[in-house]
């Protein structure tokens, strides 16, 4: 009978990956059933003329994905698969139910328990109780739910980087709502929405701009954060220029530093304010996110702001989420319910054995 680990191996393309993903397919087929004991890492290396090291990072996605189990001092095995996924697990940390901010991250689960109870999928969710800085190490009683594979699965929302990083560590598929540069997230096009806000205002004739966001510099645990923050300022200038729109520093009304949940309606309320109060103000404002929108309403009406005469606003909102606003804006909107969709198709690729690519989730404009 042939070898069907008899691999070719094309070099200078990446090594491991080749390896990893010509193993996934011979899972797949059948063509390595379950219960096959695979040779050790130095015999494969040997056979693959590569290095130890490089097998490892090859199977390590592989006894991630289920495909795979490790047993100590007896060698690396073929799992029994899954016909279908049966149960998922769902992680958030207790913020979820303690401030207003988190109605986003509320909405999620409700359209992703909806999505996978109509799939016949079973919701674990989990809960992490532990305090700011233990989340960000790896939390034993979900690592050991893995263990015992009570799931197949784990979704996880608005997370930092360091629990992103544990929970990519174990070995289950994961997929995630996040900026972190993992191939399985799920995001928001923030390139876009700058560009997106300009044309909205461009159409609704502004000659100048100005933001409201508290996206500087991130949450904690996120270095990343800030750099991808300060892209979106970046492109929203290059934006305005382009149109011939005019932005002054005075204008863009950034966090100086992380703003919690429950303070963003009111850092929305202040920066308007500040804005108003100014000599010079801008013909349009975009805000963002949601939760400061309603702290900008306050302090427009506050301010008797007529609009849209004396100014155009362009802001955010959720589909799902709604606030009230007694006076005509423009909405870009992004939708909890695509977010739960991509995040169980992210988890549902790599059941079925293919290649994730990040999801990065456009806003769609709607006129006031």
């Amino acid at each position: 009978m042939s070898d069907p680990l008899q691999l070719t191996i094309e070099r200078p393309k990446v090594v491991y990956r080749q390896i990893g993903e010509q193993i996934r397919r011979l899972i797949m087929s059948g063509e390595l059933p379950a219960g096959t004991k695979l040779p050790s890492s130095s015999e494969l290396a040997a056979k693959w003329q590569t290095q130890p090291a490089t097998i490892h990072a090859a199977l390590a996605p592989l006894v991630k994905e289920g495909l795979l189990t490790r047993v100590p001092k007896t060698g690396t095995f073929v799992c029994k698969r899954s016909v279908r996924l049966t149960d998922v697990g769902v992680y958030y940390d207790s913020n979820i139910w303690r401030n207003q901010a988190s109605a986003f991250e509320r909405a999620v689960h409700v359209d992703l328990a909806r999505l996978l109870e109509s799939q016949r999928i079973n919701v674990h969710v989990w809960f992490d109780p532990r305090g700011e800085k233990q989340r960000g190490k790896t939390w034993s009683k979900l690592a050991t739910a893995v263990e015992r594979r009570e799931i197949q699965a784990i979704i996880a929302s608005e997370v930092p980087d360091d629990v992103v990083n544990w929970i990519r560590s174990l070995p289950i598929l994961t997929a995630f709502f996040t900026n972190a540069p993992v191939a399985n997230r799920v995001h928001l096009d923030f390139d876009q929405f700058a560009e997106a806000s300009v044309a909205e205002l461009k159409k609704q004739g502004c000659r100048s701009a100005g933001v409201i966001s508290t996206l500087e510099p991130g949450k904690p645990a996120s270095a990343r954060a800030a750099t991808v923050n300060r892209d979106f300022y970046q492109r929203f200038a290059e934006c305005c220029a382009q149109e011939g729109i005019e932005v002054r520093n005075d204008w863009i009304r950034m966090a100086k530093a992380f703003v919690r949940d429950e303070s963003q309606e009111e850092f929305g309320y202040k920066e308007f304010k500040a804005i108003w109060n100014q000599s010079a103000r801008p013909e349009g404002l975009v805000v963002f996110p949601d939760t400061s929108v309603p702290g900008v309403i306050i302090s427009v009406l506050e301010q008797r702001v007529n609009i849209p005469l004396e100014l155009k606003l362009v802001v955010h909102k959720h589909a799902e989420i709604n606030f009230l606003c007694p006076f005509p804006i423009s909405t870009l909107t992004s939708s909890t319910a695509l977010i739960a969709e991509s995040l169980f198709a992210q988890v549902k690729r790599q059941f079925e054995g293919e290649v994730c690519e990040p999801i990065i989730l456009p806003f769609l404009p709607t006129p006031g």
